[in-house]
């Protein structure tokens, strides 16, 4: 069975195997939809990685960077630069298109702060009623 291939279910829709992993707890899988070429391959993984990882770009624009990087790089002129996208277009991102790390670590920053400012709104009004 390939990756992005599955039994339809009525009422379910399509029972693939991305879809297990994100019932067990994943946010989004990439997969290919087709067999994919290795040597592609082998250039987009570290282009995905380093945009999604090292420079926390959300893993839809990651996967969208990294394919246009591998396309255009011209440090390595790659075959797949002016060839059809059965070349290329097989990888798809299924799931959360995603945030990036540091918007969650932002995220969680701004709800740590209103927390801090609640619970000290908190005490002034309790001591304020105490006083009287």
């Amino acid at each position: 069975m390939k990756p992005a291939v599955g039994k339809v279910v009525r009422g379910e829709g399509i029972m693939s195997l991305p879809r297990e992993f994100l019932y067990a707890g994943a946010k989004s899988v990439l997969m290919s939809f087709w067999k994919v070429d290795d040597e592609f391959t082998s250039r987009l993984m570290p282009q995905f990685y380093r945009f999604y990882l090292k420079k926390n770009i959300p893993t839809a624009k990651a996967l969208t960077f990294a394919k246009r990087q591998v396309l255009t790089n011209e440090r390595e002129p790659s075959k797949y630069h002016a060839q059809h996208p059965f070349f290329w277009a097989s990888f798809a991102l299924y799931g959360h298109p995603g945030s990036s790390r540091a918007a969650a670590a932002k995220a969680w920053l701004y709800l740590l702060a209103a927390a801090v400012m609640l619970t000290l709104a908190g005490v002034v009004l309790h001591k304020r009623r105490n006083v009287r």
